[in-house]
């Protein structure tokens, strides 16, 4: 069992099979051949909030061997399956939500030098997730989703294209290359109640709206 109440859950599907990974409000956890979580935080673990109403959850997504969790409390953390015993910081960056967008992964509604910027999507490099440096050379960038949408509450990711929801709006983000990398269109005028609704069956995302 986790130490404290479970604030997120994530199944890992590789070449070496399955394995779940789970967080707290301290601790992140990996599932091990006994089907027990064994501890594999960063040294000091972690500061999610559990005050009712500004809970901190943990949001995750999986980009080559490297399984990426995010709460926004706490840089964006990285575990790499074929080497790493810990997870560590991958970027001085905080997000409430990720994904991955073809060779992107997508963060959403970030905090970066203290600063929070709730309709701001932001990629990390092109084929790799360390770099998030703003830069026509390594395709990495952010767009902050102008209009009175709300604030961003999820990130699907597809080898195609992203669809990212808003509590007003949901908009599509598709790959074009330099120099705007991303362009982002409207489909949707109706938005998410709950950002932890959003699940996908098959090519149907499903959500609570309002």
């Amino acid at each position: 069992s986790l130490n404290s109440t479970p604030l997120g859950l994530f199944t890992s599907i590789g070449a070496t099979g399955t394995t779940n990974y789970a967080g707290d409000e301290t601790k992140l956890y990996q599932m091990d051949a006994n089907s027990d979580f064994q501890d594999v935080s960063k040294s000091g673990g972690y500061n999610n909030s559990t005050t009712d109403g500004s809970k901190d959850y943990w949001a995750f997504t999986k980009f080559g061997d490297n399984v990426i969790a995010t709460n926004f409390a706490d840089n964006i953390q990285v575990f790499n399956e074929s080497s790493d015993t810990d997870f560590s910081d991958l970027a001085s960056i905080k997000a409430k939500y990720i994904g991955v967008v073809r060779d992107f992964v997508v963060a959403g509604f970030t905090n970066e030098s203290g600063t929070n910027y709730h309709q701001r999507v932001k990629w990390s490099a092109l084929n790799d997730s360390t770099d998030w440096t703003p830069s026509q050379a390594t395709q990495s960038g952010y767009q902050d989703i102008p209009g009175e949408h709300g604030k961003l509450m999820g990130i699907i990711g597809s080898e195609s294209f992203g669809i990212i929801f808003f509590e007003k709006a949901i908009y599509r983000m598709d790959y074009v290359g330099t120099p705007l990398i991303f362009s982002f269109s409207k489909i949707g005028n109706i938005g998410v109640f709950a950002p932890r609704s959003i699940v996908t069956f098959g090519s149907t995302i499903y959500f609570l709206s309002q």
